[in-house]
């Protein structure tokens, strides 16, 4: 293999390492987006059902502005 060829086949092995971590990166994000969603709409039933705020806050993680 060529001086050229082995750095053509650099690049190409870095481009793609770029983009599976690109893709798990956001695969991870949205993952966890998900999971916060959920965690307020819990949150939300249980305000409904008229658990106090800062027992949701101390369970979920969540902050005062999600919450309520």
């Amino acid at each position: 293999m060529s001086d050229e060829e082995l750095r053509a086949y650099n690049r190409y092995q870095d481009s793609r390492r770029d983009e599976a971590s690109y893709v798990e990166t956001n695969y991870l994000c949205a993952k966890m987006e998900g999971k916060e969603e959920t965690t307020r709409t819990i949150a939300l039933r249980l305000i409904e059902q008229g658990v106090e705020i800062a027992i949701i806050k101390a369970v979920t993680g969540l902050r005062a502005s999600c919450v309520g």
